[in-house]
């Protein structure tokens, strides 16, 4: 139970607004009431002011995000202070529920199962990516000349992954590149954009996890003598189907029942979640697997 008197507030904020369901419920002058709803802001703001001597009973989060988000929960007393209500910058993962109810708090995964917050429950959980093929630096896109526009797209990455951008020079001097602007879709289908600024006859490898790439446009490009070329390919960062916190999360990886050295990346998006495992040799027969943590 949380006592309120008339004028205090309970406030919140999410690390990314309109993606944190809230519901507050309560007892005023001994009737049980829901005393607000709605969804989290990304600046700090109010979700309930007590209209008189009130005792809240319950406040429930739901991450409604394809995210992992932080959330944190204040009492801003009439005349007083803001103080906290949770620890901070408490995470929530992607479907995640918290529930509150002044003394004890609980976190509730996609599974039903409960995480305390004196003693987490972790649950490990295996995920196959597919069987990638090898790094195809003209993949997407065949070898083109530059230009300001769209360039024809070839094909999409075998599985989902990051793309590469490949220049080389024609003519003796390098042209202005400007930029690629990447469109398609992640994983989840969900839409995902990514810009690219090529380098001079250097292969530059995108960040995010494209599963389809329905455009690539060439952005402030500027001829010199003669067109430079570009391709466009897959790289070596495969796509996972679920966005981590931190990548600390993934503890291994297989390509088939091998264990290797790999190299997690994670902005804590599902598109950038990403790990590198072509030291073990992609051939497009191999299962990629990782085994993550939450």
């Amino acid at each position: 139970m949380i006592a309120l008197n008339a004028g205090d507030k309970i406030r919140g904020i999410c690390s990314v607004a309109s993606k944190m369901d809230y519901t507050i419920s309560g007892i005023i002058r001994n009737n049980a009431i829901q005393m607000g709803d709605g969804q989290l802001p990304s600046a700090l703001g109010d979700l309930y002011t007590a209209p008189d001597k009130a005792e809240i009973s319950s406040i429930i989060l739901v991450n409604t995000d394809t995210s992992t988000r932080t959330v944190n929960l204040y009492l801003l007393p009439a005349g007083g202070s803001t103080r906290r209500l949770i620890a901070k910058d408490l995470i929530m993962g992607i479907g995640y529920s918290l529930h509150f109810d002044g003394g004890n708090i609980k976190i509730i995964d996609t599974y039903g199962k409960e995480m305390t917050g004196t003693a987490e429950v972790t649950d490990t959980r295996l995920y196959e990516l597919g069987t990638p093929e090898l790094a195809d630096v003209d993949k997407v896109v065949t070898v083109a000349n530059m230009k300001v526009g769209t360039y024809t797209i070839a094909a999409s990455p075998d599985i989902p992954r990051n793309v590469t951008v490949t220049h080389a020079q024609v003519g003796g001097v390098t042209d202005t590149l400007g930029t690629i602007v990447f469109v398609g879709t992640d994983i989840d289908d969900a839409a995902l954009t990514e810009t690219l600024t090529p380098s001079e006859d250097t292969i530059v490898s995108g960040v995010k996890a494209f599963k389809t790439v329905t455009s690539a446009t060439g952005v402030g490009w500027v001829i010199n003598t003669t067109e430079d070329t570009v391709t466009i390919g897959q790289g070596n960062e495969l796509g996972l189907p679920v966005a981590l916190p931190t990548v600390y999360y993934m503890l291994l990886g297989m390509l088939d029942f091998t264990m290797l050295a790999h190299n997690p990346t994670t902005d804590t998006t599902l598109a950038g979640t990403t790990v590198d495992m072509s030291a073990g040799t992609y051939d497009g027969s191999k299962t990629a697997k990782v085994v993550v943590t939450d």
